[in-house]
């Protein structure tokens, strides 16, 4: 599987190339987050409303997924 990957031109990173990947998921978390919540504290009105917390959910589940994935890819690859 290690050949695998260094065709495909994966590398194992070091601590910093680590440290800084962990770094941009945390702060990419928190700004999809912060922008979510201040863009339902801007909108006013109930049609407005139950469709931007749609939204919200969606966004919500993708992000999840998004970190679950991240971070399972990075268990994966960089722990070895």
């Amino acid at each position: 599987m290690k050949k695998i990957f260094s065709k495909l031109g994966f590398k194992m990173a070091d601590e910093m190339e680590k440290s800084i990947q962990l770094k941009s998921i945390s702060q990419n978390l928190v700004l999809i987050f912060s922008q979510l919540f201040l863009q339902q504290q801007m909108v006013d009105g109930a049609d407005e409303k139950s469709e931007s917390s749609f939204w919200k959910i969606v966004m919500i589940i993708v992000i999840a997924a998004a970190v679950i994935v991240a971070s399972g890819s990075f268990i994966f690859l960089f722990t070895r």
